[in-house]
């Protein structure tokens, strides 16, 4: 296997389960915010569809940043909304660069106070104890950067190389385990449920995608894109985790009303496949 000896220990599943349908990128149908528009773009020599923000960030999924030093746009995405969305099995090629080191040096937002450090410091030490990487807080010079915002948890996808710093976006809504998987971000790790051998181990379910369609038209395409397979550059030897920090619940869980609603008609967005629907 010709990965460094940090993916010894990156893909080992953390005894926690992500954030379930997170973040203010599942807009609820209120939602005034200003909506992402969706774009194509060459990312590290490769063509990918991403959501664009109104602050310019380029957005993989609902929480990957990437780094825009490394993205040409192509122009704005059409294809998605057209008769193909519905297939949620079209695979993404994603080119991550790995840290050289496992020894990161990371900096914490000033203004941050304290008990709002506390996700991230803890987040940080569930990392520690539990692989070969050594964080280092430091006050300047780093390559990881903690940066307070005002809504969604997202970090950028593997190492910025030598001269960039990699932000991680950390908003009041973003608990322990939201941090530590943004942190899995940060180390090179996709979402577990978009993983290229996900069919083997779940089954998405049509009936749910046919009444989103019909009843949730404004978050219907940004489901999807959040569901379809993505293949990286890395070598993945290890076994699929139902339980990985890297991987998201069957029912958006910030989306109450749409979560109530899915979940009084036993409509899960996916489930394990040995069980039944």
């Amino acid at each position: 296997m010709k990965l460094p000896v940090l993916l010894i220990v990156v893909f080992f599943a953390f005894s926690c389960k992500e954030k379930e349908w997170d973040e203010e990128m599942t807009y609820r149908q209120d939602n005034k915010t200003s909506r992402p528009i969706l774009m194509d773009v060459n990312y590290k020599e490769q063509k990918l569809t991403v959501w664009k923000n109104e602050n310019g960030d380029y957005l993989l999924d609902e929480d990957i940043k990437l780094y825009k030093n490394e993205v040409q746009e192509l122009g704005p995405h059409t294809g998605l909304e057209k008769s193909k969305i519905i297939d949620w099995d079209q695979t993404s090629q994603v080119n991550i660069t790995l840290w050289p080191s496992t020894s990161i040096k990371f900096k914490v937002d000033p203004s941050f106070s304290g008990s709002e450090k506390q996700p991230i410091y803890q987040a940080l030490n569930h990392w520690k104890t539990k692989t070969n990487i050594n964080f280092t807080e430091v006050g300047s010079n780093e390559k990881i950067y903690f940066r307070k915002v005002s809504s969604g948890c997202q970090a950028s996808l593997g190492y910025p190389g030598n001269n960039g710093i990699n932000t991680v976006d950390i908003s009041p809504t973003c608990d322990v385990q939201s941090v530590t998987h943004e942190i899995g971000h940060v180390m090179g790790m996709i979402h577990e449920h978009q993983r290229i051998n996900r069919n083997t181990y779940i089954s998405l379910k049509p009936e749910t995608f046919d009444f989103l369609r019909n009843n949730y038209a404004s978050i219907y395409t940004l489901l999807i894109a959040n569901l379809q397979k993505e293949q990286s550059n890395l070598e993945d030897p290890f076994p699929f985790d139902m339980g990985s920090v890297m991987m998201y619940g069957s029912y958006p869980r910030n989306n109450i009303p749409l979560q109530n609603d899915l979940i009084s008609r036993n409509l899960p967005l996916f489930k394990k496949k040995m069980g039944a629907w």
